[in-house]
């Protein structure tokens, strides 16, 4: 009655598949796996944040990740978070939390975000090269949400167009969000170059912006994006519009009739 715990809660349904046997014919490894759904302190969905690791109380590392209104905890989801108990709070999950790191296709398809990506990868040829695993790669890896509004047949029409552009969102060697700096170039595996961004706690890769950092797997690291990197330069005033973080600024150049100046397709300005 004296604790505050905090229970991640796989229901009966998320036990499905698994040999309950086996799990309770090892007491200790199943006591550390019950506990690695334990947390010592009480923690909310409000206190949840993307990109945030939690250690348990067996050990396990939890990665947290939130994308199109899902909370995903390594590999589970939570299916109803906060409820409530006189000695902590418990969030249910829809599977076991997996604590073994797998490759990059895997984790992306166990989080259920990506099957635009893992389609488009799997019609380029390229689930191969992002499963290997002796790679040590960086995905940037838009969600399914960033797709919406993308003429998906018309990008896989273009296998040769299409490999290319999902190599523009991979880089051979890991690379973190620690390792990013203001203005830093980036050329990736298909030749696109990436200007990065930083500002008012946002990362932005050209047009699209970081949403969840840091989702490790076993041959190198995920950036969850918001949108499909576009690697056309375009005018100054759509560069700055498509960024998000110059509203006032072009609202202001709206007013003093300076869009046309800062849209000129001849001009060599400096802003």
């Amino acid at each position: 009655p004296d604790a505050t715990l905090t229970v991640l809660a796989p229901s009966d349904a998320a036990f499905e598949g698994i040999d309950v046997m086996t799990l309770v014919s090892d007491l200790e490894a199943l006591k550390t796996l019950l506990l690695n759904h334990v947390l010592d302190t009480e923690v909310y969905s409000k206190d949840l944040s993307n990109g945030q690791v939690v250690t348990m109380l067996g050990g396990g590392e939890v990665t947290v990740m939130i994308a199109d209104g899902k909370v995903m905890l390594n590999n589970a989801m939570v299916v109803s978070p906060d409820v409530m108990a006189s000695n902590g709070v418990i969030h249910v999950l829809d599977k076991l939390i997996d604590f073994s790191v797998d490759n990059i296709v895997n984790v992306a398809s166990a989080n259920g975000n990506f099957g635009t990506l893992l389609a488009a990868a799997n019609a380029a040829g390229l689930v191969d090269t992002l499963s290997n695993p002796d790679a040590t790669l960086t995905v940037l890896a838009p969600s399914d949400a960033a797709f919406e509004g993308i003429d998906v047949m018309t990008l896989v029409s273009d296998l040769e167009a299409l490999k290319t552009l999902l190599l523009n969102h991979v880089l051979d060697t890991e690379v973190y969000s620690k390792d990013l700096s203001n203005g830093q170039v980036v050329t990736m595996l298909g030749g696109g170059e990436v200007t990065v961004m930083i500002a008012d706690g946002k990362v932005m890769l050209n047009n699209a912006m970081v949403v969840s950092p840091d989702v490790m797997a076993s041959n190198g690291v995920i950036h969850v994006l918001d949108k499909l990197i576009d690697f056309s330069v375009d005018n100054i005033v759509n560069v700055a519009s498509a960024n998000g973080n110059f509203g006032t600024l072009l609202a202001a150049a709206n007013a003093a009739g300076l869009v046309d100046t800062l849209s000129n397709p001849d001009a060599t300005l400096t802003v």
